[in-house]
């Protein structure tokens, strides 16, 4: 684990969903792992088993979605357990994708709470705090798209965060240079 990697959550339904959508979940977790400088956080689950007993689940799980630099909810079936980490997000006004299968619909729950955070967003200016990732819901034909999507996400990331890591350099060398 690289410390200056990009860390993601991969979010999607488990326990009610069909196998073949979370073997397919397992093969997006990789593709996203190819990415550069990605790091993907784990959840309790067993593929085939289920959650380790031995292992706190809501602490391992609620931990990881808030260390996320990004968090990615993928809406394909309903989920108890992902609804509670998009809530987690979308609280602490963190970076947050959803996906939606096209011509899906979202939850009016959902939708409800994406207005309300975007409302307070316009009126309280908060804006830069979800640093470019809001939880509307995005369509995708395939997975590729999900990638692509949270790979742009990344490389825009990096590229903000190298400003601002430059500029305070910068103000510390002219900050040390006027007190010598």
């Amino acid at each position: 684990m690289n410390m200056n990697n990009v860390r993601i959550y991969l979010g999607h339904a488990l326990t009610g969903a069909p196998k073949e959508f979370v073997s397919r979940m397992l093969l997006l977790r990789n593709s996203i792992k190819q990415l550069p400088d990605v790091e993907v956080l784990e959840f309790n689950w067993i593929p085939g088993l289920g959650p380790d007993p031995k292992v706190d689940t809501y602490e391992l799980d609620s931990r990881n979605v808030r260390r996320a630099h990004l968090a990615v909810g993928i809406l394909d079936y309903p989920s108890i357990g992902l609804g509670f980490e998009l809530q987690i997000r979308i609280q602490e006004k963190l970076p947050l994708f959803c996906f939606v299968p096209q011509g899906q619909e979202v939850t009016h729950l959902l939708s409800c709470a994406i207005i309300g955070v975007r409302k307070k967003i316009l009126e309280y200016g908060e804006l830069t705090q979800w640093a470019g990732g809001f939880p509307d819901p995005m369509e995708y034909a395939n997975d590729e798209e999900i990638v692509g999507t949270i790979h742009e996400w990344v490389v825009n990331y990096r590229l903000k965060n190298s400003k601002q890591e430059r500029w305070v350099v910068q103000k510390t060398a002219a900050a040390l240079s006027t007190n010598i």
